[in-house]
């Protein structure tokens, strides 16, 4: 599995937002989907990752209260006019400082869940593969017997 970094994804979504800044803004604004989830999925296909239902619904999760102070300091910068003055810029470092921990939490959130998927997959091929070596080996006997110890067993692998 590709390593899936804070640095990267930051760099990846600098190098992405440019391009399509105003569909993502206005898919924020008029749905209030997070900026950052929507390049996350994007830095994940990139990386040959897909994400999970399970996955998605944890960072709608992790990102709760961090949003929160993100829309709050949104707000305040777009009240501002953008004039370019100190104020305004301010308001926008500041937002983007709280836009790169949301950042850092979908990284870990996302490698916690790559890893436990891997896991799982991993405990799922090695109690297929015991299935295939207990039939290679007593072909007489019925998997079914030994389920409960080959998934025991598969888990520990």
């Amino acid at each position: 599995m590709p390593a899936l970094t804070s640095e990267e994804f930051w760099q990846y979504s600098l190098s992405i937002y440019p391009k399509c800044q105003q569909l993502l803004l206005a898919l924020q604004d008029r749905f209030g989907l997070n900026v950052n989830c929507m390049l996350m999925c994007g830095y994940m296909a990139r990386q040959g990752l897909s994400l999970s239902l399970p996955v998605a619904d944890h960072w709608r999760l992790s990102l709760s209260s961090i949003e929160k102070h993100v829309c709050s300091w949104r707000f305040q910068r777009r009240k501002l006019k953008r004039d370019q003055s100190a104020s305004y810029a301010w308001w926008l470092k500041q937002e983007l400082i709280l836009e790169r921990q949301q950042q850092r939490i979908l990284v870990i959130e996302s490698q916690r869940s790559a890893a436990s998927d891997i896991e799982q997959a991993c405990a799922k091929l090695a109690l297929s593969n015991l299935r295939v070596y207990l039939q290679s080996h007593r072909p007489y006997l019925s998997c079914d017997t030994l389920i409960s110890e080959l998934s025991q067993l598969s888990e520990r692998l």
